[in-house]
């Protein structure tokens, strides 16, 4: 998808590319671009998904701005494809992520999590959805895999009112005990050396963990 100067709108919409459980193949590249405009996310989702001898491929946004709000989702998951793709946004003004909004990357097999790297001059990520499910930037493991690094380049960083940024190992919901490593947290300035780093708000923060072996 491309746009040059005006809005991207999804509304109650899912982009999806993915290789299935038979495929050797690879899952395609998700790319959108708004380069002098917006993208805006509203109850819709964006995935790229691999299988087993797979390929996941990339999903590369560029935009001035990228707002999801109220539940929509960014994400790869990785159920066991050997090369892992990576998630690149590159903004110039904000990325604001709200009402329960996130994006994430996820191993599910014994391949790693695809990096998550995001550059905007702005991040803000607030608030829940109605389900309690925070608004956030992830990366993790269920299983064998590593979580993938989750790799911020910003200027101003907002986390308000339940928004975070975690890479961990988790027990999945089939009861999966990950041996793989949790991810890594960095954040580095945009513009200039530091970062500024705003935590306000019950459940708001930064966190690494892991669960398992």
């Amino acid at each position: 998808f491309s746009s040059g100067e005006g809005t991207v709108r999804f509304t109650n919409s899912t982009v999806t590319s993915q290789a299935n459980n038979s495929s050797t193949g690879s899952s395609g590249n998700i790319k959108i671009d708004a380069l002098h405009g917006n993208i805006l996310l509203t109850r819709s989702n964006v995935f790229n998904r691999a299988h087993v001898n797979g390929t996941l491929k990339d999903i590369q946004i560029t935009a001035y701005d990228l707002h999801l709000r109220d539940g929509s989702a960014i994400g790869g998951d990785n159920k066991g494809a050997q090369i892992p793709g990576s998630t690149t946004i590159t903004l110039d003004g904000h990325l604001i992520l709200s009402e329960g909004s996130f994006i994430n990357t996820g191993a599910f097999g014994s391949a790693n999590s695809a990096d998550l790297i995001i550059r905007s001059p702005t991040i803000s990520i607030t608030g829940k959805n109605s389900d309690g499910t925070n608004s956030g930037l992830y990366t993790s493991t269920v299983s064998s895999g590593d979580g993938g690094r989750l790799h911020l380049f910003t200027d101003n960083l907002q986390l308000i009112d339940g928004g975070i940024l975690s890479s961990k190992s988790f027990v999945g919901s089939k009861g999966e005990i990950p041996s793989g490593h949790g991810g890594v947290v960095n954040v580095e300035g945009y513009r200039n050396p530091g970062t500024l780093i705003t935590i306000n708000g019950p459940g708001s923060g930064i966190s690494t963990s892991t669960e398992g072996t």
